[in-house]
């Protein structure tokens, strides 16, 4: 099975989005096909769009999440469009809905929504994701499971490519964790300023704000160390993988807030920079 990223999401136009909110009143389409017409329509309404810097993205896969919840997590606009400049990274769409359904068919409560497109065998699979806050933050443990309550589509093929739904919903997770610290803050653009990524215009997509995630390069620096016989073996200098870790002991002054610690150099390596930059929650 040959997977492929779709950089481009095909949005729709407001004749289209209004023939599905009618078929949605009417109840005349999917569960699957009611997610994306609400995704699509609150990203249109008030949404923003997300531009990644490659070498952002690249640490970030890197890097590994401990003790995350959804409260944790925030966005810049009610939804927002991730586009990765990285041409091997889908697309994704991601929002906040606190919903409350009388049809115990559908997802209802605080959710957190995905939506992104792949192209399989040449194919493309439009996946409309909806996570109930538990099912969510089980995703982000380390040896969590794809999980969702309620009816959501076609579950079969989602759970078929349940590796591939993680990796994307870690991804983006970690994103919007690293630019809400402000060190990593997303800064404004203009459409001028994305190049020939992700304009506005194609496949209608809609013109809206734009902000970038800019990598902050930290510089490493290998240095000898003295060893001294009887001390112990000694250990090459090598990289250690970063992480996100929430402070929650009370041994910690800054107990409560999410600490970004990068990759850094460990036994013989420094860094000429900080370890890691607080935000308080």
């Amino acid at each position: 099975m040959k997977i492929e990223p779709v950089k481009n999401l095909l949005f729709p136009t407001s004749k289209q989005l209004a023939d599905a909110f009618t078929l949605v009143q009417d109840k005349k389409c999917s569960s699957g096909e009611t997610w994306v017409t609400s995704i699509f329509a609150q990203q249109i309404l008030s949404g923003s769009q997300l531009f990644v810097e490659k070498a952002v993205s690249d640490e970030l896969k890197n890097i590994d999440l401990y003790d995350i919840s959804y409260d944790n997590v925030h966005l810049i606009s009610k939804s927002i469009e991730v586009y990765f400049e990285d041409p091997m990274l889908s697309s994704v769409i991601v929002s906040k809905a606190s919903v409350d359904y009388k049809d115990e068919d559908y997802v209802s409560g605080e959710l957190m929504i995905f939506l992104f497109v792949i192209k399989v065998d040449g194919s493309q699979q439009m996946l409309a994701l909806p996570f109930m806050r538990e099912d969510y933050e089980n995703i982000l443990k380390k040896n969590g499971e794809l999980k969702f309550k309620g009816n959501i589509g076609n579950q079969e093929r989602i759970y078929q490519r349940k590796e591939i739904i993680e990796f994307y919903i870690r991804l983006v997770t970690k994103v919007l964790l690293y630019i809400s610290i402000p060190e990593y803050k997303a800064i404004p653009i203009t459409k001028k300023q994305l190049g020939r990524h992700g304009k506005p215009g194609v496949n209608n997509r809609p013109d809206r704000p734009i902000n970038k995630v800019i990598y902050v390069p930290t510089v490493i620096n290998i240095e000898k160390r003295d060893y001294n016989e009887g001390a112990g073996s000694m250990k090459s200098a090598h990289m250690r993988r970063g992480h996100f870790r929430m402070l929650r002991s009370e041994k910690f002054k800054e107990q409560g807030k999410l600490i970004f610690i990068r990759s850094c150099m460990i036994h013989g390596g420094s860094i000429k920079d900080k370890l890691y930059v607080a935000r308080k929650i």
